[in-house]
């Protein structure tokens, strides 16, 4: 019944429960089109081509639903974008879109999403202040471990860029982050791998080489 970037409110038998986006894994709707419903699951599986596939047969004028309207625009301008990505499409043009409807919904509960595959697009272009400016909007974010994962992007854009300096700034901020839950560790390692990226291209690598191999040590080897 309601939305914003950080919870949506879902009422049941009259009584509302709000729900964080950072506990929500997908949200499906009574009145959701068959095309969209399978759009979402390949999206969910990784088969974004597939998924456009399905929401070019879906005729948008047939949704009735708000809700169900942003679900559709996102869906395809996502899937657009995570196409380009991987080279089948106009990066440009799916970063346009993307940012069109982040911009037409801002209170749209897939905002957090949207902000990082735009960053990746932006990266992909080479327009490097841009993605960390998008990255920035998880870093920002209320989540902790939102937080920690903008750090990890924001530092690997700044990598990209060559800015060693001021990325081995932003994966310090993210090892000395005081949470410990799975996914913060995760990217606590991300941002040690990503410094010691950074020292060996600076000339560090005696450095670089013990802390990735401290990694390896203590890390589960089956952890891609």
């Amino acid at each position: 019944v309601a939305a914003t970037p950080t919870q949506i409110t879902v009422e049941v038998r009259g009584q509302q429960r709000m729900v964080a986006v950072n506990e929500i894994r997908r949200v499906t709707f009574g009145d959701d089109p068959q095309e969209l419903k399978r759009a979402r699951d390949n999206a969910y599986s990784g088969n974004f081509e597939g998924a456009l596939n399905e929401l070019k047969t879906l005729n948008p004028a047939s949704i009735t639903r708000d809700f169900v309207k942003q679900d559709f625009a996102f869906y395809l301008a996502y899937s657009k974008g995570k196409v380009a990505l991987a080279g089948g499409g106009d990066k440009a043009a799916a970063a346009n879109e993307l940012l069109a409807f982040v911009t037409a919904n801002k209170q749209t509960y897939h905002l957090y999403a949207a902000a990082e595959l735009l960053g990746d697009l932006a990266v992909a272009q080479e327009n490097y202040a841009q993605a960390v400016r998008y990255y920035g909007s998880l870093a920002k974010s209320p989540f902790p471990e939102y937080q920690l994962k903008g750090g990890v992007l924001e530092g690997r854009a700044l990598v990209a860029e060559g800015k060693f300096a001021e990325a081995i700034a932003k994966f310090d901020a993210v090892v000395a982050g005081s949470i410990d839950t799975p996914a913060a560790t995760q990217q606590k390692r991300l941002a040690e791998v990503g410094k010691a990226l950074c020292l060996a291209e600076t000339g560090q690598v005696p450095t670089a080489n013990q802390m990735l191999q401290k990694i390896i040590q203590e890390n589960d080897a089956a952890d891609g």
